[in-house]
């Protein structure tokens, strides 16, 4: 039995209205555009969310700050999860030590049949559990998950594939979103640089792929290491990230089988900026190097 909290407390005070403006997604590393891109998708009813990054990649971050402010607009939260997402009065946990547990399929669908309004589901590599998220996700019930995907578009495409009849999985998708950390320069040592060779052929190419905007002065710069940093060079971790929102084009350029390249195409024409693009603006704003972007977005297709 699922017990969700009360959405008043015993003081008859309601929880925190979800603002219009979501700073937490720019405080965790989000550019503007990504931000407001994620904002205007987790202002809708129903739908999923796909979390898309590898293991260590802050996705689990991600996730505790969407649930958190979504919990706060006075909806049932269900999270399943492994001990990492954050306590909530208005969250209800369900702790699982293993995805694979073929127990997952009745707890998520109990949780989803007793009124949940969002749900995070750490896995859909299960049959049920997928065919569970869709069919929660069409009937306007917010589901995220993750995906080891490398690319939103990736992501999209074998969701698709896994089945297109019983469900048509990409009319659930609302969201996905790509993203990596990367080591962050430290503010006080950081100094400016020239680049040469695979790096200075590396912007070119992203310039050259992508037409990012053009800044007013493109710099980039390098560690060095100082006292604030230990002698790093760094201090923690900065998130670069891509997202891609589906709409009814993209339904019917699917739908009309077309390949990876065409449909990645048409996304950066709606307003989808490659993993690239995002770090090189990052990079040019003293965030990161370009040799730590090159390592986490080696591919520019």
């Amino acid at each position: 039995m699922i017990n969700f909290p009360q959405q008043t407390d015993t003081a008859g005070k309601r929880p925190p209205v979800l603002p219009n403006h979501l700073p937490f997604l720019t405080e965790i590393g989000f550019s503007d555009h990504d931000a407001r891109r994620i904002q205007g998708c987790l202002h809708k009813r129903g739908g999923l969310v796909i979390c898309c990054g590898p293991p260590k990649s802050g996705l689990t971050t991600s996730l505790n700050r969407f649930t958190s402010q979504l919990a706060g607009s006075e909806k049932k939260t269900i999270v399943f999860d492994n001990g990492r997402f954050e306590e909530s009065e208005w969250v209800t946990r369900v702790p699982i030590t293993n995805i694979e547990d073929v127990s997952l399929p009745l707890l998520i669908r109990s949780a989803l049949g007793m009124g949940a309004d969002i749900a995070v589901i750490p896995s859909i590599d299960q049959q049920d559990v997928f065919n569970l998220a869709m069919r929660a996700a069409l009937m306007q019930q917010m589901v995220f998950t993750r995906v080891p995907a490398t690319s939103t578009i990736e992501a999209l495409h074998d969701l698709q594939q896994r089945n297109p009849f019983e469900f048509p999985a990409f009319e659930a998708v609302r969201l996905l979103i790509l993203q990596k950390l990367v080591p962050r320069l430290c503010p006080a040592c950081r100094e400016q640089v020239k680049l040469r060779g695979e790096d200075a052929a590396y912007v070119t190419e992203v310039k050259k792929h992508f037409h990012p905007p053009e800044l007013e002065k493109w710099q980039f710069f390098q560690s060095k290491g100082c006292d604030h940093c230990q002698g790093t060079g760094f201090l923690g971790q900065q998130l670069i990230a891509e997202t891609l929102v589906r709409d009814d084009e993209l339904l019917e350029a699917i739908r009309e089988g077309c390949t990876q390249g065409d449909l990645r195409e048409m996304a950066m024409q709606k307003g989808t900026r490659h993993l690239a693009v995002d770090g090189l603006e990052k990079a040019a704003a003293g965030l990161l190097t370009i040799k730590d972007l090159r390592t986490a977005a080696p591919h520019l297709d």
